[in-house]
């Protein structure tokens, strides 16, 4: 995935395209994902390396 395309992945800009099993989705995911984090106080990105794939990560803070 490249640079343009990660820095959209968590946004509505996001640009769906067909899955490993050739299923069709609309994006809202990643966003989803994002918004329930951020509102936990966590935190989510993603790091890409060309044509090698990519990797999301999800770090929460440590409960109480």
């Amino acid at each position: 995935m490249g640079t343009d395309k990660q820095a959209d992945l968590f946004s509505l800009q996001a640009q769906s395209t067909f899955g490993t099993d050739n299923e069709k989705g609309v994006g809202l995911g990643p966003l989803l994902c994002k918004e329930f984090t951020e509102l936990q106080g966590g935190r989510v990105w993603a790091e890409s390396v060309s044509n090698e794939g990519i990797a999301c990560f999800v770090s929460m803070p440590a409960g109480d």
